[in-house]
């Protein structure tokens, strides 16, 4: 038995019923209890697809029947097939267009006289009275929709052509062809409902990334408790799992209701380039069981044919290797890319491995960085630390120089749990920004998603006109053409600047509107580079940031949090409570350059007119960069001076040399002449 257009007959039928009917050799009707125990018990009696679908019409009545007790009764006690013959198989209620099709069908069939011809109109004219009153029955018995209707009931299918499609009223459209779609969703909402799993099912990875990139959550269940996840390991769409998969909030152990995740669901179908793509999550666990206590590895060995054989060898592989891991690199606030790392790969070979898969040149070394990232620390590695060392070390890190829980959101828990991250350098410049953006088109959207971040987060405090071009640019990337809503401006404002007022909301919703009626562009590439080259007029792009207590005595202010950003350009203090910058001094204004404990940073500058304490357990870190950037910035500026006086030398050197000429010119009378 195979099921090769899973298509559901339901067929009440008694002991009567059977006898007399012709069946096709090779088939035979089964009762359904009996189809159930052979898919569940896999006797092997049938095809692989047949037992998961006969597993879905197992599903599907258990869990309409916990809808309503009198579902199976009402779905199985029908009228004989007899009775029924003329509803099952044609129905020209469904559709009254039909009936002059059956006419004009039966007359071309068969040369018929005029009064058979009256018999052959009044034979549709009563069809159409019976099925009217059986429409009514059937609407009474909540029966009128497309599991009643069935097109092909013992009609063999003639190649090449196609069957007439019914219709309900106040119905969408339905066919033969259709297949898992009747029984993913009760509904005929399932699609608007949730489109990143439709999306997933017909393989339109495009539209996967549009949606991840308007937010959608790649773990959301359906109705039938499925990832989007599942769907692709499911019907096979290796493509779009990819997408999925590099988003960095999917997470691949989520089990259905079934207790299966998507790698069984790739093992049970045979797909094994689906299976090495899962198994390259370095998050994987191929241990996970179903209900029935199956691993993936079970399913596979349930199916002895060749492809479920190259799955079982893939799935055993991969248990047996375990010298190098799978490691998660995170590109941005989505991308991941899953790289093999062992105990002695370094900060920078894992970094040279990142720029050959994304195809980055080498001149991006002097703008990326490896680092170790959770909530309340970051830590960028030197380029010969041992990347799984230092993961190891992290918790004693946090320990030291974790930033204080009294930092972090009211009721909310920050992740400790860290992640390895490729982003920019906390020593990089802005002159080193532009100069790759231009040589590199790929390095502009890493850099984006980073400064979008630090926006989002009310790292960017910019002006009012600044902030909404920043909204009105992530708008048209998020949302594209559509009309901004009210509800929306939470995902492309950050919180602080979001008013209360409602008419104060509707004044910014309207200039963010101009502004991007008034960007005409509408290329991804384009705003990205727009928004960054704004970033870069800004003071705070491209900070190291870090959260402190700040103790302000010149000019008297108090003590209140603060967020602190260090980058090329100097020193950036924002007010946590407000988000307003409350200090911006550039590199060469500290002086005396300010002094750093273990737990404090103190600093007095501008003439003893700028005095404050900045009390945090990164203090270390932060007098260490400032440190550095003063190392920096002096070399720079002795290499200045250094390429000032070659510069004057050469230029005494060249009129020298032109002085020179001249008096020859003056002693020679000929080649004056000349």
């Amino acid at each position: 038995m195979s099921v090769s257009y899973s298509t559901l007959f339901c067929v009440p039928v008694t002991d009567y019923d059977l006898k007399g009917v012709a069946v096709p050799q090779g088939y035979e009707f089964v009762d359904l209890l009996h189809l159930v125990n052979e898919a569940l018990n896999m006797t092997g009696k049938m095809d692989v697809e047949t037992v998961h679908f006969v597993e879905r019409i197992e599903s599907w009545l258990s869990g309409q029947q916990q809808k309503s007790t009198t579902f199976l009764e009402r779905l199985f006690v029908m009228k004989t097939i007899g009775s029924r013959f003329r509803v099952c198989v044609h129905n020209p209620a469904a559709n009254p267009g039909f009936s002059e099709t059956c006419l004009l069908l039966k007359l071309e069939n068969q040369v018929c006289p005029p009064v058979m011809r009256k018999k052959a109109c009044s034979d549709v004219e009563e069809a159409v009275k019976k099925s009217n009153e059986v429409r009514v029955q059937m609407i009474q018995m909540e029966k009128y929709d497309k599991f009643l209707m069935n097109p092909v009931f013992n009609v063999p299918v003639a190649r090449g052509k196609r069957l007439p499609d019914y219709f309900a009223q106040n119905r969408c459209g339905f066919g033969r062809h259709k297949r898992f779609e009747d029984q993913k969703s009760p509904t005929e909402l399932w699609e608007t409902q949730f489109p990143l799993h439709k999306a997933a099912m017909d393989d339109d990875h495009d539209r996967i990334q549009a949606l991840l990139d308007q937010g959608y959550d790649p773990n959301a269940f359906d109705k039938d408790s499925w990832t989007p996840l599942h769907y692709c390991a499911f019907y096979g769409k290796l493509k779009v799992a990819q997408v999925l998969m590099n988003h960095a909030g999917t997470n691949v152990n989520l089990k259905n209701r079934k207790g299966e995740t998507a790698l069984h669901f790739a093992a049970m179908n045979g797909f094994h380039h689906l299976i090495e793509l899962i198994l390259s999550n370095a998050k994987i666990d191929r241990e996970i069981r179903n209900n029935r206590g199956l691993t993936p590895l079970d399913m596979c060995r349930s199916f002895p044919k060749a492809p479920w054989t190259h799955c079982a060898i893939a799935l055993s592989r991969s248990k047996t290797v375990g010298q190098a891991k799978n490691l998660e690199v995170h590109c941005g606030d989505r991308d991941v890319l899953h790289m093999h790392c062992d105990d002695s790969t370094t900060a920078d070979e894992l970094r040279n491995e990142v720029f050959t898969e994304m195809k980055l040149g080498h001149e991006c070394v002097r703008l990326f960085a490896i680092w170790i990232v959770a909530d309340r620390l970051q830590l960028q590695l030197n380029g010969d630390q041992k990347v799984l060392k230092q993961l190891e070390k992290y918790p004693k890190y946090l320990e030291s120089w974790g930033e204080a829980l009294l930092y972090g959101k009211p009721g909310t828990t920050p992740n400790d749990r860290p992640t390895i991250c490729f982003r920019r350098k906390a020593m990089a410049r802005v002159q080193d920004d532009e100069e790759l953006c231009q040589k590199n088109p790929d390095v502009v959207a890493l850099l984006f998603n980073e400064a979008m971040r630090n926006f989002l987060s009310g790292f960017c405090s910019g002006r009012e006109d600044d902030n909404v071009f920043f909204a009105a640019i992530i708008a048209i990337l998020r949302f594209g053409q559509e009309q901004i809503q009210d509800a929306t401006l939470s995902q492309i404002l950050p919180a602080h600047l979001m008013p209360s007022n409602k008419k104060q909301r509707a004044s910014l919703l309207s200039k963010i509107e101009q502004n991007v009626k008034q960007i005409r562009t509408k290329d991804q590439f384009t705003l990205q580079y727009k928004f960054l080259k704004n970033c870069w007029m800004t003071t705070s792009y491209g900070s190291t940031w870090f959260k402190a207590t700040m103790h302000m005595s010149k000019p008297t202010f108090g003590t209140v949090p603060v967020q602190i950003g260090i980058n090329d350009y100097g020193v950036s203090i924002i007010n946590l409570n407000n988000h307003a910058a409350m200090v911006v001094l550039k590199h060469k204004e500290l002086n005396p350059f300010p002094d750093s404990t273990d737990e404090r940073v103190s600093f007095n500058v501008q003439k003893g007119t700028t005095v404050f304490i900045l009390a945090t357990n990164q203090a270390k870190l932060i007098g260490s960069l400032l440190r550095k950037w003063k190392e920096v910035n002096k070399e720079n500026f002795l290499r200045k001076i250094e390429y000032e006086k070659q510069h004057e030398a050469a230029k005494a050197s060249n009129k020298a040399a032109k002085n020179l000429e001249k008096k020859k010119s003056e002693k020679n009378p000929l080649k004056k002449l000349i």
